[in-house]
């Protein structure tokens, strides 16, 4: 949905972009800064940052089937805790056979047994 290359960490699956603006190693421009600092609140880094939002979101950036993928998502996993969240993605083949801090085959996240898996990979290399 977003396009990211996701990397394989300790805790999970992490986007690559987003851990960039999360833990501020990525450059950015001072609108993009002013953009993020006023939607978002990162905390101090423990173990983790916590990140807090500062604003609603602006769903007009999504499509329909995104918004209907989001939901599905949010229903399906909200009521999970974080270990029950990370037992689930350490069993995920795309997490199981990508070396650790590596990116993560998009390929590897579709399942084998998928009717459409051979034209979402097409898809994916032609717009990735």
């Amino acid at each position: 949905m977003i396009g990211d290359t996701y990397i394989k960490m300790q805790y999970g699956p992490v986007p690559s972009a987003i851990d960039d603006l999360i833990t501020d190693s990525m450059w950015l421009s001072p609108r993009q800064t002013k953009k993020i600092s006023t939607s978002i609140k990162v905390g101090s880094k423990k173990e983790f940052y916590p990140v807090t939002a500062l604003r609603g979101a602006d769903l007009s950036y999504f499509s329909k089937s995104d918004l209907k993928c989001l939901l599905e998502s949010f229903e399906r996993y909200k009521d999970l805790s974080f270990d029950e969240l990370y037992t689930l993605t350490h069993k995920e083949r795309c997490y199981i056979e990508t070396t650790e801090k590596s990116p993560i085959d998009y390929a590897l996240m579709i399942d084998d047994d998928n009717p459409n898996r051979d034209e979402i990979i097409n898809h994916i290399s032609e717009t990735g």
